[in-house]
């Protein structure tokens, strides 16, 4: 590592890794009676009012609004995060991250401040081992009650505890609903952290006061009026952030210097040559992406240009932009992957299993991005040529951002080499008019998922979960439990209607884990409702659409449903075949294939998975045949409940991103196959009868998909494919296995009698060029030479140009078009002469076929464009003669 960097005495804290930190609390709380839980992904499941996972409490909001397990009252996590508000500032600091860990400690509705506050003391002491005369207290100014637990029961002399204000000493998740105040313990780090200035205190935001954990009394419901209520049931929520805490245990002054970050600021210096202290930002940010990176790859986000994906794209474009400055050029940060999953797998086992498909994903990401940052630098020079007076706009910085994801800063560092002055503050405030435009859209978005889900929601609290019964059956009887139209209750439905019923229990299976939703009938006693489709209103809740179409039905009446028994086995067949395809895959592609998405449907379904680049045909062709093989073998499909960390040591493979409980519902087939899985499926692989696919193709980066068809559905294609054949066979007066050969020499006679067809062609319209050579109209100096042809291609017209340049050095423009079936096809050339002069091909015929209702572009010596209006033409040419007269004058 370069540079000096000033440390802690660890005389007198004990140096610890991170690994023990980990270990240490999570083991504490155990000790406490609280349940260790995994992290939940980046991804929010079942939370559309989030982007990612942004604090420890996120997998808990059930649990602290009183509707997740009841029998979870207390818990511990060590859970992986990732903001988006840090994202400009990484770098500037030790202390700031996209992505970090969170440890916390939980209580719903059990213990609350004073064993909250004891234990914190009591890991801090005694088993982080920091003295008490470095540390200090803040709480909410009008907290007494945590004041005196501090004071009296741990000791905290009084002068150590500070009282502080709302905006930052009391939680809120929002205008309204539950809050309460914080109490935060603080590290004193010695004079030698401090920024020398005479305010410098606890609350200063130098190196030398650092926050450790954070501790959040929910004990409030603040109301419309803003007065506090007591809560009847509160909660803690806590958090100490396990960079931060590396850093004071480690003794360094900088998060970046500790071990979580010095594998990877190792590898950039042995990358570069140079060391972390002499490209401390450009290192820091790196260091901090490549993470955040790795981290948002392995829970499923993929690069694109909205929502998440968007994000991730930000943060690969940012770390090459710092890459450039230190001499790396992209593909590079792929390199890096590695170094993280070596550091953080013992706590994050799936990293090993996905970093293939995490280094292919932004080994290909890297690849596009040096596609688009050519084609950055062109829109750069010309946002350059049109700028006045050395200086770039905002907005144009912005437009380069926005359209290419051209970072900010390479853009600045490029500008300033060649002397442009940068319109920055424009830039942050385009930037924020987008942010605003973003965040307006998710509010609408989190809106509207509200208001819908708000009749769910107080269903679910007055009837609780829905008895899902079509596992073991296909039809059975329910009661009506209520009836819902346009988002409210109601207490009978008539002949015609659409309705959405809640019946308990169901055999009725709803949409969900890319299954669709059953359908089928509800029979009352005096009508019947056909069943349209089934979803969940909220989790546990389902809910069956339908439309009454004799009679009708009431709240409260027993009915009997049937599901359609046809509909369901086709379904089941494709589950089924979704669990063999990818056993198939993975055997022939790699361990690396994981699903990353599908939809099962009667008719088809389609599969999304992890992998890097098309299949060869090969491939695809083993992957069929291995699925067959399989269904030959009628291996049993077996389903077993198992808690999850039992299913995990068989090697059951998990879905990217879900959240499963303690138990878990596994579905195993033959020896060769265990998934969890919460579908419907067949007894055997036999009764799937045959399996083909259909298509394969990509979703986006580092995702391919397959889209195939089993059971009856395959047989179907089978039947009409062989129809098809059939009709060739007779239409070409071939036998069937010779068709393919015969339409071989069918194509081969047309390409042949179409290549005599165009050296005709050819020679008639270089007859017209040399006619057009002979007679060329003199504007301003300029010769220009027009031809106009019905009949033609592209490549032939191209060919027109190339011969007019070849014959015409100097002071020469040549427009030649194509008018046929009511459109245009325009291409322009233009003499080197005339393009040093300032006349560019592709500008002048973008504003020709515009009059034309077209457009078009190109190179300075040729453009090319297309034209909806023949009408127009001869306008057009006339403003293109005066344009070429204002060149010559």
């Amino acid at each position: 590592m370069g540079g000096k960097t000033l440390e802690i005495k660890t005389d007198i804290i004990p140096v610890m890794e991170s690994r023990e930190i980990r270990r240490l609390f999570l083991e504490f709380f155990r000790e406490k009676g609280h349940m260790v839980k995994e992290s939940s992904s980046l991804i929010p499941k079942d939370d559309p009012t989030l982007l990612f996972t942004s604090a420890g409490m996120n997998q808990f909001k059930k649990e602290f609004l009183g509707k997740g397990d009841p029998t979870l009252k207390r818990a511990c996590s060590c859970q992986k995060c990732f903001r988006t508000s840090d994202i400009e500032e990484v770098g500037k600091t030790g202390r700031h991250h996209t992505f970090f860990e969170m440890l916390g400690n939980f209580s719903f509705g059990d213990y609350f401040k004073e064993e909250a506050i004891t234990w914190a003391w009591e890991l801090v002491r005694e088993k982080f081992k920091i003295p008490e005369d470095s540390l200090w207290i803040t709480i909410y100014y009008q907290d007494e009650e945590s004041f005196k637990i501090w004071r009296d029961k741990i000791g905290v002399r009084e002068e150590r505890i500070l009282r502080l204000g709302e905006d930052t000493n009391f939680w809120e998740m929002g205008p309204t609903g539950p809050c309460g105040p914080c109490s935060e313990i603080v590290v004193d780090r010695g004079e030698e952290f401090s920024c020398g200035k005479p305010t410098c205190g606890v609350n200063c935001d130098c190196d030398r006061f650092v926050e450790l954990w954070n501790l959040v009394f929910t004990q409030f419901d603040r109301k419309e009026d803003g007065t506090l209520e007591p809560l009847p049931r509160k909660n803690i929520d806590t958090g100490m952030g396990l960079e931060r805490a590396c850093a004071i245990l480690q003794g360094k002054r900088d998060n970046f210097l500790t071990d979580l970050f010095k594998p990877i600021i190792e590898n950039l210096e042995n990358l570069t040559s140079l060391t972390y202290s002499s490209h401390t930002y450009s290192f820091r940010v790196i260091a901090d992406h490549i993470r955040a990176i790795t981290f948002l790859i392995n829970d499923g986000v993929l690069p694109s240009n909205t929502g998440r994906g968007y994000v991730l794209r930000r943060l690969i474009r940012r770390a090459l932009a710092q890459g450039r400055k230190l001499a790396l050029h992209p593909p590079f940060l792929y390199r890096l992957v590695g170094v993280v999953v070596n550091k953080m797998e013992d706590f994050y086992p799936d990293l090993r299993l996905r970093k293939e498909h995490i280094v292919q994903v932004l080994h290909g990401e890297e690849a596009t991005f040096s596609q688009t940052l050519k084609e950055g630098m062109e829109m750069l020079k010309e946002i350059m040529e049109k700028a006045k007076e050395n200086r770039i706009s905002g907005k144009d910085l912005f437009r380069l951002y926005d359209t290419y994801g051209f970072p900010l800063e390479l853009a600045e560092e490029l500008l300033r080499e060649e002397g442009y002055e940068v319109d920055r503050k424009g830039f942050q405030e385009e930037m924020e008019k987008q942010k605003l435009r973003a965040r307006q859209a998710w509010e609408k978005e989190r809106k509207e998922v509200s208001l819908s889900g708000k009749i769910y929601t107080l269903l679910k609290e007055e009837f609780g979960p829905t008895k899902f019964i079509g596992y073991e059956t296909l039809e059975g009887k329910g009661k009506v439990l209520t009836l819902i139209k346009e988002g409210k209750e109601k207490e009978k439905a008539e002949k015609g209607e659409e309705i959405e019923i809640l019946v308990d229990p169901t055999p009725f299976y709803a949409e969900s884990g890319g299954q669709v939703g059953d359908t089928g009938y509800i029979k009352t006693q005096n009508g019947v409702v056909r069943v349209l489709d089934t979803y969940y209103g909220e989790e546990n809740l389902i809910i069956s659409k339908g439309k009454v179409m004799e009679g009708s039905i009431e709240k409260g009446e027993e009915v009997w449903c049937e599901v359609d028994k046809e509909r369901r086995k086709n379904i089941a067949i494709h589950h089924t075949s979704t669990h063999l395809l990818q056993y198939a895959l993975r055997e022939v592609l790699g361990t690396h294939v994981y699903q990353a998405g599908s939809w099962v449907g009667e008719d088809f379904f389609r599969f999304d998975f992890t992998h890097y680049s098309p299949l060869h045909p090969d491939e695809l062709k083993r992957v069929e045949e291995i699925v067959n093989e399989k269904i030959r073998e009628n291996a049993e499909v077996k389903i077993k409940f198992l808690p999850l960390e039992e299913a995990k040591k068989e090697g059951a493979i998990a879905l990217f991103g879900e959240k499963y409980g303690e138990t878990v519902r596994m579905v195993e087939i033959g020896d060769f196959s265990k998934e969890l899985c919460g579908g419907t499926h067949l007894s055997s692989t036999g009764e799937i009868g045959v399996f083909l696919i259909l298509e394969e193709s990509s979703v986006g980066t580092g995702v391919r998909r397959i889209v195939a068809v089993g059971g009856k559905k395959a047989y179907e294609r089978i039947l009409k494919e062989r129809e098809i054949i059939e009709t060739l066979s007779e239409i070409l007066r071939s036998p069937k296995e010779e068709i393919d050969k015969k339409v071989k020499e069918l194509l081969d006679e047309i390409k042949k009698t179409e290549k005599e067809k165009e050296k005709i062609l050819y020679a008639w319209i270089m007859e017209k060029v040399k006619t057009a050579l002979d007679n060329p109209e003199i504007i301003s100096g300029i010769q220009f030479f027009y031809l106009e042809v019905n009949t033609g291609s592209k490549e032939v017209l191209r060919q027109s140009i190339d011969f007019f340049r070849s014959k015409v050095k100097e002071k020469g423009v040549f427009l030649v078009v194509l008018k046929s079936e009511g459109r245009l096809n325009l291409i322009l050339g233009i003499t080197d002469d005339l393009v040093k002069e300032g006349l560019h091909a592709g500008n002048l015929i973008g504003e020709v076929a515009k009059i034309t209702g077209g457009g078009g572009g190109g190179k300075p010596y040729l453009g090319e464009a297309g034209g909806r209006n023949p009408e127009k033409l001869k306008d057009a040419v006339e403003f293109l003669k005066r344009k070429i007269s204002h060149a010559g004058d």
